[in-house]
């Protein structure tokens, strides 16, 4: 490791960086909404308040027989996995209906909300309830999934079990990451102080330009870009990328990516993370290694 003023620097090649990037933008009265529905829910009371819900992500294909999406409710403790799910068989009526999530990490399934039925083009949800992993840097998974049911043929009441293996899920660290809108990014880098910086140098080298590069760290932070730094001009080598939010636990995180590309070479890019905790610095590195 080389050293640096109260932070430490070394160099990876992150060829296997996801280039597919959601852009994480959550509104006040979806989160409320979200909130309010969850609330409703016995087994949930104890969570407290939902820190970020995700975009819904498509589990199967629209033309399928089952069409999933699933919602990613993430708590101080806790996540819970919304699964919107409609019946596209006019034959079948489903019930007991259960999404099966098992991770070879150590998210914990503490509770089932199983729907009792579910009829042709209705959509209704179930739930499922994990304990987040104790430790601070466990913060991603990938669930394999499978949608259990009963189901009944024309109406009647003798039913079969079925199940339906639906994509995996993944959590990652960007579920963590509320993005926010810093007006002055300089003076709050300067306010949060460097006492839980930590600054490394990464070889982007599967990046075939700027552009490409601001929209992959943006998306994988899940943070939002200050002072327009998402737009990169063309004609430029270098760039410097402003990120701001708040992580689970509503600790404050700034990024400073400094960008150089090289034709041939890919993006280099010193990665500059503050925050008001140290371990959450920690992760937002992570997630780019």
């Amino acid at each position: 490791y080389r050293k640096q003023s109260q932070s430490q620097s070394r160099s990876r090649d992150t060829n296997t960086l996801d280039t597919s990037v959601s852009q994480k933008t959550t509104t006040t009265s979806i989160q409320e909404k979200h909130s309010s529905q969850l609330a409703e829910i016995p087994q949930f009371a104890s969570f407290g308040s939902v820190f970020k819900s995700s975009k819904p992500v498509m589990l199967t294909e629209n033309e399928t027989e089952y069409v999933v999406r699933c919602i990613k409710h993430v708590f101080l403790h806790h996540i819970v996995f919304q699964f919107d799910i409609t019946n596209t068989i006019s034959e079948f009526e489903l019930r007991n209906l259960i999404v099966s999530m098992t991770n070879e990490d150590d998210f914990e399934t503490i509770s089932v909300i199983p729907l009792d039925s579910l009829g042709y083009e209705e959509e209704k949800s179930t739930y499922v309830a994990a304990r987040l992993p104790e430790d601070p840097f466990s913060v991603s998974g990938i669930f394999s999934c499978t949608l259990k049911f009963v189901c009944h043929e024309d109406e009647s009441e003798d039913g079969y079990e079925d199940e339906y293996q639906i994509e995996e899920l993944e959590v990652t660290t960007a579920d963590h990451v509320l993005p926010i809108s810093v007006p002055n990014f300089g003076s709050a880098w300067e306010d949060i102080g460097d006492g839980a910086e930590i600054v490394e140098v990464f070889e982007l080298s599967s990046m075939k330009s700027l552009k490409e590069a601001v929209t992959t760290v943006t998306g994988h932070l899940g943070m939002y870009p200050c002072e327009r730094t998402d737009v990169v001009e063309e004609s430029k080598n270098s760039h410097t990328l402003l990120l701001a939010g708040f992580y689970r636990g509503h600790h404050k995180v700034l990024v400073r990516a400094r960008l150089a590309f090289q034709m041939g070479s890919g993006v280099t890019m010193q990665l500059s993370v503050r925050s008001s905790d140290e371990d959450t610095a920690q992760v937002l590195v992570a997630a780019i290694g």
